[in-house]
């Protein structure tokens, strides 16, 4: 019996190495494969008219800030409709891929945080909080991730568009 729980212990311990390992190398974004990112992409041109998705750290959370062209508003409230209906797969035990970004979210959101958003015309503004020290810098932390990440893909766009370019 006590070596049964000492193996039960042990492989365990091997699956949640295993789980932050995997959960290292995961893109932080991945509009391809992520169950929820995908519905973005899904829908025509809608990626190149989200002008804005800005996110700032607020004393008890944090504030995401979205402008997407008028003309695609249709197809921004469709992709956060079915990003909606994956969430409610996910809820009802469904396993299903997700980014890093999403992966942490749902963590964030599993442990109390709360979600609300507001739309003006063609401007959301979505607002994750808590009254939990410990989920505020949880949300803080990624906030400061999807900044990071997001800087990164700038620069490397960047990057692209100045190959070739001779001055």
């Amino acid at each position: 019996m006590k070596n049964t729980r000492t193996i039960l212990v042990v492989m365990a311990f091997a699956l949640i190495i295993f789980v932050i390992a995997t959960a290292a190398d995961k893109s932080w974004f991945d509009m391809e494969n992520c169950a929820f990112c995908k519905h973005l992409t899904a829908e025509p041109g809608l990626m190149d008219h989200i002008t804005k998705w800005d996110h700032y750290n607020v004393k008890n959370g944090s504030v995401s800030v979205t402008v997407v062209d008028e003309a695609y508003l249709p197809a921004y409230k469709k992709a956060m409709m079915m990003m909606e209906e994956t969430g409610k797969k996910m809820q009802a035990g469904e396993q299903l891929p997700m980014c890093g970004m999403c992966e942490a979210y749902g963590a964030v959101m599993m442990k109390g945080a709360q979600w609300e958003e507001v739309q003006s015309g063609n401007i959301f503004v979505s607002l994750m909080y808590s009254g939990d020290p410990d989920v505020i810098n949880e949300i803080h932390a990624l906030t400061d991730r999807t900044n990071d990440e997001m800087k990164k893909m700038e620069d490397m766009e960047k990057q692209k568009g100045h190959e070739g370019h001779d001055h």
